[in-house]
């Protein structure tokens, strides 16, 4: 079992982050209230964080008095509740929970990248399966869009599609989610019109790569800026949003376990709020790390790896201790503009 002082960490933030969204405690004054939504809510998140059935991770919760203790509960609810809990859960509640962890850090700089990726249906690998001559007409799997603050890491919208779903649909209803946008990066699947005019409605700058048959208007103009050294440069950060995919599929699974749709969504939608909720203490350090960069807005591997180091102290007590030093010093000396650069008092 991975460290008790993350799971204690984890479930604060949850009842956090349920009671600021408005998520109710009970379906109805008329239910039993032996438990309540956010305590199934959390344990849910558990069971995506351990990698584990509901079934499994009840039995841990019941063995353990102190997660118990954490998560408020009297008694281990029984895994057909958690299991009619995931079928009534609605689909606004994470929006909601999405836009409140990200207002609980700053709400951020604005900037933004869009992408999808895949989850599979099964465990078994698409190619295994093709590998061994099995016949296979249609690639099936569920397609995770998602909106991320490049700067945070935090997954602002997320929205779950079928397979065959063009990305290029999906992209301006997860923006309509976001409330700040600034700059917004995305590939080549995200290029058409309508798109582009969107984030310059909205006064942002839009880092989406045009396909070279762009031949007038602002498709063209943005295919002549692609050559630019400095648009290069910003269009690179896309790849944070790679990252998180990788780490999102690494830690709780490249896989969904759904006999329908509704359930493989949902699923996939606790994947992205427990990856919130544990990346978030990490996401509260990164933010105030820009002056370790120089003039760049973000902040630099170097700095990334030390608060990195600082999350497992026992390990590296001495780079902790530089770091908290650092972290006083900014509290003494500098001050945070609204833009979300760290900026000292003589400059």
């Amino acid at each position: 079992m991975r460290g008790v002082r993350k799971i204690k960490r984890m479930i604060d933030i949850g009842f956090t982050v349920c009671k600021r969204a408005g998520i109710p405690f009970y379906w109805s004054k008329y239910s039993k209230k032996s438990y309540t939504i956010h305590q199934h809510l959390l344990i849910v998140v558990l069971s995506e964080y351990f990698g584990m059935s509901i079934e499994r991770t009840l039995e841990m919760i019941r063995e353990d008095r102190y997660i118990r203790s954490l998560l408020k509960l009297r008694s281990v609810p029984h895994k057909s509740t958690i299991s009619r809990f995931k079928k009534r859960v609605k689909e606004g509640w994470f929006a909601l929970l999405f836009r409140k962890i990200n207002d609980m850090l700053g709400k951020g700089r604005g900037r933004c990248a869009v992408d999808s990726t895949g989850l599979r249906i099964s465990k078994r690998s698409f190619y295994y399966t093709k590998r061994i001559g099995k016949e296979i007409k249609i690639r099936e799997c569920l397609k995770l869009h998602v909106v991320m603050d490049i700067d945070t890491r935090i997954i602002l919208s997320a929205n779950v599609t079928r397979f065959r779903v063009n990305d290029s649909k999906m992209f301006i209803p997860l923006l309509e989610n976001v409330d700040k946008i600034r700059e917004v990066y995305a590939d080549r699947g995200y290029d058409s019109k309508r798109n582009i005019e969107y984030v310059l409605g909205r006064g942002g700058a839009p880092y989406i790569a045009v396909r070279k048959n762009a031949v007038r208007g602002v498709r063209k103009r943005i295919l002549k800026e692609m050559d630019k050294k400095e648009w290069k440069k910003k269009y690179g950060m896309r790849n944070r949003i790679e990252s998180a995919f990788h780490a999102i599929k690494t830690r709780y699974g490249e896989y969904v376990f759904a006999r329908t749709f509704v359930t493989g969504k949902i699923q996939s939608l606790f994947k992205i709020l427990a990856y919130n909720i544990h990346i978030f203490p990490l996401s509260f350090l990164i933010l105030p790390f820009s002056c370790f960069s120089g003039n760049s807005t973000y902040p630099s591997q170097s700095a990334l790896c030390r608060v990195r180091k600082l999350l497992n102290p026992s390990k590296h007590a001495r780079f902790a201790q530089e770091l908290r030093g650092e972290i006083r010093w900014i509290v003494a000396h500098c001050y945070i503009r609204k833009d979300g650069q760290c900026i000292t008092q003589n400059s």
